[in-house]
């Protein structure tokens, strides 16, 4: 019986075709599971737009509550925006409207107790919490002017502008110095404490956060 020669070659075409489509889903499942290797933490809450750019990619992703984010990775909010990241160990940062941060670095060993955690702060109003007992930590926040590090327990906000970075604690202590090594002079702030740095400068004297300014702080990060 004569054989359909369109018949053949779409038989053939679809031989052919298999494998490709298989190597494809393969390589795919992946990439999707060395993301989910990689990645230290995901986006627990947010509102508006909300993006993260990973390294070596062009277009941001646009994130949804669930999305994954990696060492590396640059979380930004838009006007009228909020974000909620939260790490392996339920640490978490929480962004207001126009704010950006990278996350440099971070590691979580639950059976060590140990926990470093290295972020950079571009621009915005950022509230960074953690409140499990680890005892090995490191928690360390890095912007133009400052350099804010604490232990297992903080609640802060660092505010970022073109030219100073004010730190307002709103429990437990943190340390605050100039971002370069050059400028000598260090700050211990404790609770309901504020100070800003500036450009080539220690940290200024330390301000009392009144109970009005406290209430501000936690209503721009109240979830809605």
């Amino acid at each position: 019986m004569p054989t359909n020669d369109r018949t053949s070659h779409l038989g053939l075409f679809n031989l052919c075709l298999s494998p490709l489509l298989i190597s494809c889903v393969s390589l795919l499942l992946i990439s999707d599971g060395l993301a989910a290797d990689l990645s230290i933490g995901r986006i627990t809450d947010l509102r508006g737009t909300v993006t993260i750019r990973r390294p070596g990619v062009e277009k941001p992703d646009l994130a949804v509550r669930g999305t994954v984010f990696s060492a590396g990775d640059v979380l930004e909010t838009g006007a009228y925006s909020f974000a909620q990241a939260t790490f392996q160990d339920d640490f978490f940062v929480q962004l207001a409207p126009d704010s950006s941060i990278r996350v440099n670095q971070y590691s979580y060993d639950e059976k060590e107790q140990r926990r470093t955690a290295m972020i950079r702060e571009f621009r915005g109003l950022a509230r960074f919490v953690a409140y499990k007992s680890i005892r090995n930590s490191r928690l360390r926040v890095e912007t133009a002017q400052a350099l804010t590090t604490t232990g297992p327990f903080a609640d802060f906000v660092i505010g970022v502008s073109s030219c100073e970075t004010e730190v307002a604690v709103l429990d437990r202590s943190v340390t605050l110095r100039n971002a370069s090594a050059l400028i000598i002079g260090e700050l211990n702030l404790g609770v309901n404490q504020r100070a800003v740095v500036k450009e080539k400068a220690p940290p200024g004297a330390p301000e009392l956060i009144t109970p009005g300014q406290r209430k501000i702080y936690l209503n721009t990060f109240r979830r809605r």
